[in-house]
């Protein structure tokens, strides 16, 4: 079979709105690519984002306004600048890291030790928290849409790719009513049973892709990694349950599992009590990842002390209402809900 020509989106060396010098393309999918850059104006590297000639505009659009509210926000990129080159719309960003897929990809055994998941659990948690807040589902979860940072940031963890997100949330901050039918987003070895289903989304969704995440980058894989078909990945997961995937894992990832589980579609958990459940590892955050660790006998050393404390138990937190996303100007969240679902 002939492979599919790629076309390229943008030239190296190629100079955007006389500013932004194209240096290398760092990745690429069927709807987007994306090249690292240099601002000419700042000195310093970013990240340009473009649009193939597959993707609904609408969905650059989402992402730009997403990244415009959460602007400020720890695990979110800055967002640069905007327009459109080629008839298709671009962004450009932040310069983050490597994601987590690449990452785990580079170890022989394809793992992470559990304190790093849990380590990385917190900061996708907070993420997912301030997403929320705002009023906005992600719908695509998963590692390689997840990056390290770069420079005195490379121990924060970022969630990229917005594209997919919708709005949960009426103009009042309600629960939007759900759809009879509700369209497959996301990556199907991640998403839920309730997405498979073409169920209405809530927060907890996005907290079990994450949660099938954690599992793979702790066991090296799941057990549906090598199945390709929807319906067979669906069945794989209706007949595997959370505490066989939490087998031989610390007590955390379980009593993660069972606070998601105990979510329904009314309620969001209390992101304090979810953190916590990770906090019992007690690991410092400016401390190394185990990726930067090379020949560090001292980080070796306090992370197979931190190991000692992960498997004890934590006490499931009280369920609470949906809170209300900050307010926001009746426009401005009109505009968003006429966005693509």
């Amino acid at each position: 079979m002939a492979r599919k020509e790629v076309i390229e989106m943008l030239k190296i060396g190629e100079i955007l709105r006389d500013r932004y010098t194209i240096e290398k393309k760092l990745g690429r999918s069927d709807y987007s690519q994306i090249y690292r850059a240099y601002d000419n104006i700042k000195s310093r590297p970013v990240a340009v984002k473009i649009a193939t000639p597959k993707l609904d505009p609408r969905r650059m659009k989402i992402e730009q306004m997403v990244l415009t509210l959460l602007r400020g926000k720890n695990h979110f990129v800055t967002l640069i600048s905007m327009g459109q080159i080629h008839d298709v719309p671009y962004l450009v960003m932040d310069l983050v890291g490597r994601n987590l897929a690449d990452i785990r990809g580079q170890y022989p055994s394809k793992q992470f030790q559990p304190i790093t998941a849990y380590r990385i659990s917190v900061q996708v948690i907070s993420a997912l928290r301030d997403m929320h807040t705002a009023g906005f589902l992600h719908r695509n979860i998963k590692p390689s849409n997840i990056c390290i940072g770069r420079g005195a940031q490379k121990r924060v963890i970022y969630l990229l790719d917005h594209g997919m997100a919708r709005m949960f949330t009426e103009m009042d901050g309600r629960i939007r009513k759900p759809r009879d039918h509700a369209g497959f987003r996301g990556t199907l070895r991640y998403v839920s049973l309730t997405v498979h289903s073409r169920a209405e989304r809530t927060p907890r969704d996005d907290l079990i892709a994450w949660f099938y995440s954690m599992i793979e980058l702790i066991n090296g894989k799941l057990p549906w990694s090598n199945l390709i078909a929807a319906k067979d990945i669906e069945e794989a997961k209706r007949n595997e349950t959370f505490e066989n995937l939490c087998k031989d894992q610390p007590n955390i990832s379980l009593e993660f599992a069972k606070y998601i589980l105990s979510l329904d579609t009314t309620v969001i958990p209390n992101y304090q009590e979810l953190i916590a459940i990770f906090k019992i590892a007690k690991l410092k955050d400016d401390l190394p990842f185990e990726w930067e660790m090379h020949k560090s006998n001292k980080t070796k050393k306090v992370i197979r002390e931190s190991a000692n404390v992960i498997d004890k138990k934590v006490t499931m937190g009280q369920i609470t209402k949906v809170r209300k996303p900050r307010k926001r100007a009746k426009s401005e969240r009109k505009c968003f809900l006429n966005l693509i679902n």
